[in-house]
C-alpha cells in the first residue's frame, strides 16, 4: 500500500518543497520505490541527475525535496512501489505560483493628536491569483506581532473588503508598529507602518505691527514650536496670495524679509506652521511712510596714504528744507582745504591726500518733516614703510653678518616681503631677519600689506653684500690636440671690485704676465689662453679671483692634451683643405642668410649655441673644444670664424693683436 497525505499541494516560487510518500508493509516485501512525473503525456522516472535541484530518499518512506521551485516544477507526480506481486502508485498534483507583491502604504509613520482618529492605508500589491485574505497585526517595543482584536469600537476596516485600518481615538497604548498582511493561495506578503502621538504646532508673534521706512529692508518674525513646515502668505482684499519671492527671502522660514519696502507692501501678512496633526497661524501688519532714504554707494573704502577718495551718496525724499550732516565717528565734518561736501541734491564727501588719521566710520544724516535717516561707510587706510623712512635707502653688509629690516604697517591684514620683486616665502612678520648674509641676499627689498584688493607698498631698501668672489668655469674637463691654442674659460661675480685674477695648475700659481706661453688671466679677461699646447700642459687648473674680502676659487678643470690625427697621404691633406675652404664659404653664406652674430668685446666672446665644436682662425690655427656649454664665456685672442653646427658666426671685434 502507498499513502500520501494530500492529493494537491501548492508552493510559492523560490521556496523549497518536500513530497513524502509512505509505503505500508506488504507480503511479499516492497522491493523498490520511485517517483515519476507526467511529462509529454507519459509518466517518466523522476528526478534526473540534477543534485542541486532535487534531493530524495527511500525505502520505507519516499521523500522528494525540490529546491527553489519554479513554475516549471508544476505538474502531476506519482509515488511508485513494487514487490514480487506487482506495482502500485498514488498520484498527487503540485501547483506553483507567486505570493502577492508587498502592499503599498501612504506613510511610514503617522503622527496623531491624542484622542483623534487615524486611518492607516494599505493597498494590496499585484497578485497572479486571487487575494484570499487581508489582516492587520501590531507590536510594541521589544514584543512580537500579535493579531489586532477587531473591536468595532476601536478599529474598523483592515480586511479583504476594506484593506485600510482605522484606529478610533488614538491614545498612548495605540503607539505601535502596525503590519498589513496580504495573502493568496501561495503565501503572504506584508508592509509595516508606525503610529505616534504628537502635538499641534504653537505660534508666537513678538511684534504684530511694523512701521518702517520705504526703501529699507524689514524682517517679520513668527516663531513656531513643533512645526514640520512653515510658510508665509500675503493678504490682499481679504484673499490670500503667495508672497513675492523676487522681493523677499525666507518665505519658508520663521522670518520673512522684505528687501526694499514700498507702498504696495503695506497690509497684512500671515505666517503658517503645520505638522501631521494641525496647522496654526499668526498675523502681522505692515505700514510704511516717506522719510528720507540715504544710500552710500560703498559699504567700505580701502585706501593708501596719499590717495584721494569721493564718497558718493544717493538721497531720496529730501525736498528743499531738508538738512544734511556728515560725521566721522561722533565729530561733525566741515569744509576745508582737504574736505569738500556736496549740496543737498548730491551730498558727496571728498577727502584729498588721505592720512592715517582719516580712517573711521563716516555717516551721513538726512532729516525732513517726515523723519530722519542715515547711512554710513567705513574708510580704512593702509600704509607700509621700511624703517619709518618714506624715501630710498641703501644698506651695505659684509658676508656672514646679520641684518634686521623693520617694516612699519598700518591697517593691513598681513605683511609680505619681496626681494627684487619676488615674494619671500615664509617671511610674513614685521621684522625681516637675515642671518649669515651672502651674495644671494643682495638686491632691493620692499614690504607690503594688503586689505581686500588694495595693496600698500613700502619704499625700496637696497642691500649690497660684500663677499669673496664667486668663480666658475663652464666645463670640468677639456680635451685638445697637441700644438693648438686653447682657452680655459673663467667667469666671476664680485663685490667689491676684484683686485687680482690668477690661475693655479696642479697646485702651483701660473705667471701669465711674464710668459709667452699664456695670455689672459686678468680682471677684464679672466680666461687663460694657452698657446701651442704640449703634453706638459695637461693637468688640473683652478681659476682664482680675489678682492678686499678674500679669494674665491673655481671648481677644478682637467685639461687633457692628445696627439693630433696624422694625414695618410697628400691627397688627404688636399681634401681636408678643400673641405675647410668649403665649410668656411658655406658658413659665410649661412651667416649672411641667418645674420647671427656672436657678442664680442675686447675681453671675451659669449657662446650663443649649446655646443661649440670647432673654432677656425684666420691664420689656419684650429682650436678644438669638446662640449663647451651654452652661455659660456670664451676669452678671445684671435680674429676667428666660429663654426657652430653648420652656422658660421663672425666676431664683430677682435680681442688681441696676436694674429
Amino acid at each position: 500500500m502507498v499513502y500520501i497525505p494530500r492529493s494537491t499541494y501548492v508552493a510559492a516560487v523560490g521556496n523549497d518543497f518536500l513530497l513524502k510518500c509512505t509505503f505500508g508493509q506488504t507480503l511479499p516485501k516492497t522491493t523498490a520505490v520511485w517517483c515519476t512525473k507526467l511529462q509529454n503525456g507519459r509518466y517518466e522516472n523522476f528526478p534526473g541527475s540534477d543534485e542541486k535541484k532535487y534531493n530524495g530518499e527511500a525505502f520505507e518512506s519516499l521523500s522528494l525535496e525540490i529546491f527553489n521551485v519554479t513554475k516549471s516544477d508544476s505538474g502531476k507526480y506519482r509515488c511508485n512501489g513494487q514487490n514480487t506481486n506487482g506495482q502500485n502508485f498514488v498520484a498527487m498534483q503540485l501547483m506553483i505560483g507567486n505570493i502577492p507583491r508587498p502592499p503599498k502604504i501612504e506613510r511610514s509613520i503617522y503622527i496623531v493628536r491624542e484622542g483623534r482618529n487615524v486611518t492607516l492605508s494599505c493597498t494590496p500589491g499585484v497578485s497572479t491569483t486571487n487575494i484570499t485574505s487581508i489582516w492587520w497585526e501590531k507590536k510594541w517595543v521589544n514584543t512580537q506581532f500579535v493579531s489586532i482584536d477587531h473591536n468595532k469600537n476601536k478599529y474598523s476596516g483592515g480586511n479583504l473588503s476594506i484593506p485600510n485600518l482605522t484606529i478610533k481615538k488614538v491614545y498612548q497604548q495605540d503607539q505601535a508598529v502596525y503590519r498589513c498582511n496580504v495573502a493568496n493561495m501561495f503565501g503572504t506578503s506584508y508592509v509595516d507602518t508606525e503610529v505616534e502621538i504628537g502635538s499641534p504646532p504653537s505660534v508666537s508673534v513678538p511684534k504684530r505691527n511694523y512701521q518702517t521706512v520705504r526703501g529699507n529692508p524689514i524682517k517679520l518674525d513668527c516663531y513656531f514650536d513643533n512645526a514640520d513646515k512653515v510658510w508665509w502668505k500675503r493678504v490682499k482684499n481679504g484673499q490670500e496670495e503667495p508672497v513675492d519671492t523676487a522681493r523677499t527671502s525666507g518665505e519658508l522660514t520663521q522670518s520673512l524679509t522684505i528687501q526694499n519696502v514700498e507702498k504696495q507692501d503695506d497690509g497684512e501678512y500671515r505666517c503658517y506652521g503645520s505638522n501631521d496633526i494641525e496647522t496654526s497661524s499668526g498675523t502681522i501688519t505692515i505700514s510704511s511712510g516717506y522719510p528720507p532714504a540715504v544710500n552710500i554707494s560703498q559699504e567700505c573704502y580701502v585706501l593708501r596714504v596719499g590717495d584721494n577718495v569721493t564718497i558718493n551718496v544717493i538721497v531720496k525724499n529730501a525736498p528743499p528744507g531738508s538738512t544734511i550732516n556728515w560725521r566721522r565717528g561722533r565729530n561733525n565734518i566741515y569744509k576745508s582745504h582737504r574736505q569738500t561736501i556736496g549740496e543737498l541734491r548730491n551730498p558727496f564727501l571728498i577727502i584729498r591726500n588721505v592720512e592715517l588719521k582719516d580712517a573711521g566710520n563716516y555717516t551721513l544724516f538726512v532729516q525732513n518733516t517726515y523723519g530722519n535717516h542715515s547711512n554710513f561707510t567705513v574708510l580704512k587706510v593702509i600704509s607700509a614703510t621700511i624703517n619709518g623712512n618714506k624715501g630710498y635707502r641703501k644698506l651695505t653688509k659684509t658676508a656672514n653678518e646679520s641684518v634686521t629690516i623693520e617694516c612699519k604697517v598700518s591697517g593691513g591684514s598681513r605683511v609680505i616681503w619681496r626681494q627684487n620683486g619676488k615674494q619671500l616665502e615664509g617671511a610674513n612678520q614685521l621684522s625681516l631677519q637675515i642671518n649669515n648674509i651672502n651674495r644671494l641676499h643682495k638686491g632691493n627689498y620692499t614690504c607690503e600689506t594688503s586689505l581686500e584688493t588694495v595693496t600698500a607698498k613700502s619704499n625700496k631698501l637696497q642691500l649690497d653684500v660684500k663677499d669673496i668672489p664667486l668663480v666658475f668655469t663652464t666645463r670640468k674637463k677639456f680635451g685638445v690636440n697637441k700644438g693648438v691654442d686653447t682657452v680655459l674659460p673663467c667667469s666671476h661675480d664680485s663685490y667689491p671690485t676684484p683686485k687680482h685674477v690668477y690661475w693655479i695648475k696642479n697646485g702651483v700659481n701660473i705667471s701669465a704676465y711674464s710668459s709667452m706661453k699664456y695670455n689672459g688671466s686678468t680682471i677684464g679677461s679672466p680666461a687663460l689662453v694657452i698657446y701651442d699646447t704640449a703634453k706638459s700642459d695637461s693637468g688640473t687648473y683652478v681659476c682664482s679671483v680675489s678682492n678686499s674680502i678674500g679669494t674665491g676659487y673655481s671648481k677644478p678643470l682637467q685639461l687633457l692634451i692628445t696627439e693630433p690625427e696624422k694625414q695618410t697621404s697628400p691627397a688627404g691633406a688636399v681634401t681636408g683643405g678643400v673641405v675647410a675652404i668649403v665649410v668656411i664659404i658655406v658658413g659665410i653664406a649661412v651667416f649672411i642668410w641667418r645674420r647671427r652674430f656672436v657678442s664680442c668685446n675686447d675681453r671675451a666672446i659669449k657662446v650663443s649655441e649649446q655646443w661649440l665644436q670647432t673654432i677656425i682662425c684666420l691664420r689656419n690655427i684650429r682650436l678644438t673644444y669638446n662640449d663647451i656649454e651654452l652661455g659660456s664665456t670664451i676669452p678671445w685672442t684671435d680674429a676667428c670664424i666660429v663654426l657652430i653646427y653648420g652656422y658660421i658666426e663672425i666676431p664683430l671685434r677682435y680681442a688681441s693683436n696676436r694674429i
